[in-house]
C-alpha cells in the first residue's frame, strides 16, 4: 500500500494489491474481494485486454465470487483476445453492398452468427498455455494459495508443467518429499536446457537442507558447483528470486573439494 502511495500510477503495484486482497479474503471476503474487483476494473480501463487483467476477474468470479454467468462472460472475453493476440482469429469489417447505407440489426445478427460459426475451438493445450500465463505470474510472486486454486481449473493435470508448479504448491504446504521426488525424477530425465537443469538442482538443494538431508544437500551443491562457473554467485547467503527461501552459503571465490571416501563412509555411519 505504501508503494502505491508513493506512485500512484505504477500497474504493477495496483495488480499485485489485488491478488493480495484475494489472498487476504478469509479474513473479510465481501470487502477484500470487493476493494479486489475496483482495482482490477480500474485498470481494465486503460488496457482491456490485458489477458492477466482479465483472468483475475475471471478467477475472482468463478472461484472466489461464485458467479458463473459472470465469470462465463469473462472466459469467453479471455480466449477471445487470446485467439487475437496467438493471430487464430482476423478481426474484420463487414461492409453492406450500398457503403451509404448502414446494415440493419438482422443483418449484424447474420453475420455475427456466421463469425461465431467460422470461429476455431481451442484444444486443452491452449486453454492451459492461457492459465499458465496466470501462474506463472503468480509463482514469481509467491502468492501460492491463489495459484493452488487456479490449478485446479487447468484440464491437464498430468503434464510436467503441472507437477513443476505443484511442487512449489508441496514446499508451501510443507510437504517436501513431494517436492524432492519430482525433482530427482526430472533430473533423471535427459534435459536438454542448461538453465532448467541449474534451476533444478538448486531447487533440489532447498529442499534437501529444509528436510535436513545435509549429505544429500552437499552432494546436489558439489553438482551445482561443477555445472556452473558462476554458481558461487547464486549460493551466497541472500533470498532466492525463484523460490523466495534463503539457501546455504557458499564462500565466494573458493570451491570446497569433494569428502574423500574415508569421510563419507564415516557419515554414512552416522546416518
Amino acid at each position: 500500500m505504501r508503494a502505491i502511495k508513493c506512485n500512484p500510477e505504477e500497474i504493477e503495484y495496483k495488480k499485485i494489491l489485488s491478488l493480495l486482497y484475494l489472498n487476504r479474503g478469509r479474513y473479510n471476503p465481501k470487502a477484500r474481494y470487493k476493494q479486489a474487483l475496483q482495482i482490477v476494473n480500474e485498470l481494465l480501463q486503460s488496457d482491456k485486454n490485458n489477458l492477466i487483467l482479465l483472468q483475475i476477474v475471471y478467477i475472482l468470479y468463478k472461484i472466489y465470487l461464485k458467479d458463473a454467468s459472470k465469470a462465463d462472460i469473462f472466459q469467453e472475453k479471455i480466449r477471445t483476445n487470446y485467439m487475437y493476440q496467438s493471430g487464430l482469429l482476423q478481426k474484420a469489417t463487414k461492409q453492406s453492398e450500398d457503403i451509404f447505407q448502414l446494415p440493419s440489426y438482422k443483418q449484424k445478427m447474420q453475420f455475427h452468427r456466421q463469425k461465431q460459426m467460422e470461429r476455431p475451438t481451442l484444444n486443452a493445450e491452449q486453454i492451459d498455455s492461457i492459465s499458465y500465463k496466470l501462474i506463472e505470474y503468480l509463482n514469481d510472486h509467491h502468492l501460492f494459495p491463489i495459484m493452488e486454486r487456479v490449478m485446479s481449473l487447468l484440464v491437464d493435470k498430468n503434464s510436467t508443467k503441472y507437477e513443476e508448479y505443484s511442487a512449489f504448491v508441496q514446499i508451501f504446504h510443507g510437504d517436501f518429499p513431494q517436492a524432492l521426488k519430482f525433482y530427482t525424477k526430472m533430473l533423471k530425465n535427459k534435459l536438454s536446457d542448461k538453465n532448467k537443469i541449474f534451476k533444478l538442482l538448486l531447487l533440489k538443494a532447498n529442499v534437501c537442507f529444509l528436510t535436513d538431508k545435509y549429505f544429500e544437500f552437499e552432494e546436489t551443491i558439489y553438482e551445482v558447483l561443477a555445472f556452473s562457473k558462476k554458481a558461487e554467485y547464486y549460493l551466497r547467503y541472500k533470498p532466492n528470486e525463484d523460490w523466495g527461501t534463503s539457501t546455504c552459503s557458499a564462500r565466494p571465490g573458493k570451491t570446497r573439494s569433494k569428502p574423500s571416501k574415508q569421510r563419507l563412509s564415516s557419515r554414512n555411519r552416522a546416518n
